[in-house]
């Protein structure tokens, strides 16, 4: 026992953890029992038992016993992921087929809502879990405060989207990737805090939520997807890290913000949209590593009072609105 204490030796057993409340294939929560799905109809705190090293997809989403289709979340991962966050549209048949999986999510949607599973009740994740898996939380009406502890590596594609969390999200600083609409549509509030490791966030990664603080970038930002934050009310300054390349297709949009906007001296595009409705102030520069920014980037900016730009840097310049110019009319610009 000294020896694996100290990390000299290490056990290769599986861990059993007993609870009847919840289905498990080893340490991988699988889902409730139906014992489970009686207790948490009146129970109103879902906590993940200790030892739980990974949630698996669909986890908490899909009912006990449902018997209607369910979603293949990899093949809507994979075909979401082309067709909002890659360069490459995807096809008609793809986008077709995204849509005919997503409307299996619809009946599950509802019988959550109509049943009221988990309605105003709150989770806690235990310091074991390193993996949370696609739609593992989605839809089931969580509410106030959501952590995501330390020793969370991975949290997939609509885990958490479609709830009704109020309060303050902290991430894990262990993330790298925060996946597409992991956290979309609920009404978390005050600041986030995107940690230090995470490179790349995903198409509508927070998409469509009431932050009402500051948001800060983490310093290996590579990458920020299409949608990421839109509809959202931040405050205040925005400043990007130098590690920062891309910012993507309506990215910021209507997401508020009362401050100045700061880019990184490493970036190469502002895409279509992706700062339009905002209330950044003040002058806007456009650093000389900006390639492009694109169409109606900038619409509806009304506190930015000018804009400097690389005489390098291809954009939409206008005259009329009816040209989609990358930044808002009737402000002065000058090429430097």
């Amino acid at each position: 026992y000294e020896q694996v204490a100290s990390g000299s030796v290490t056990t290769t057993s599986a861990q059993t953890i007993t609870d009847s409340r919840f289905i498990y294939e080893g340490t991988k929560l699988m889902g409730l029992s139906a014992e489970g799905e009686e207790y948490f109809k009146t129970n109103k705190e879902l906590i993940i038992p200790e030892g739980t090293t990974e949630i698996a997809d669909g986890a908490f989403l899909i009912p006990y016993g449902y018997e209607g289709e369910i979603p293949d979340y990899e093949l809507i991962y994979i075909l979401t992921e082309k067709c909002y966050n890659s360069e490459n549209a995807c096809s008609e048949e793809e986008e077709s087929l995204v849509q005919e999986e997503s409307n299996k999510m619809s009946p599950i949607q509802e019988y959550n809502k109509t049943n009221n599973r988990f309605k105003d009740a709150t989770v806690t994740i235990p310091n074991s879990v390193k993996k949370i898996g696609k739609a593992a939380f989605a839809a089931i009406n969580l509410t106030g405060d959501l952590t995501i502890p330390n020793s969370v590596e991975m949290v997939d594609y609509m885990a958490f989207a479609a709830n009704s969390f109020n309060g303050n999200l902290k991430l894990s600083n262990n993330l790298k990737v925060i996946s597409n609409q992991s956290f979309g549509g609920n009404q978390f509030v005050g600041d986030l805090v995107i940690p230090d490791k995470v490179e790349k966030i995903e198409y509508a990664a927070f998409m469509s939520n009431t932050f009402n603080g500051n948001l800060s970038l983490g310093n290996s930002l590579l990458d920020v997807g299409a949608y990421a934050f839109g509809n959202n009310k931040f405050i205040g300054d925005l400043n990007f890290p130098d590690s920062l390349i891309s910012i993507g297709r309506y990215s910021f949009a209507v997401s508020g913000f009362n401050g100045n906007l700061t880019f990184s001296n490493n970036l190469k595009n502002i895409k279509e949209g992706a700062f339009s409705y905002t209330g950044f102030k003040g002058e806007l520069f456009i650093p000389d590593s900006v390639l492009e920014v694109g169409d109606i980037a900038f619409k509806g900016c009304e506190n930015i009072t000018s804009v400097s730009v690389s005489s390098n840097t291809i954009y939409n310049e206008g005259p009329t609105d009816y040209d989609n110019p990358s930044f808002p009319l009737g402000i002065p610009i000058t090429k430097r």
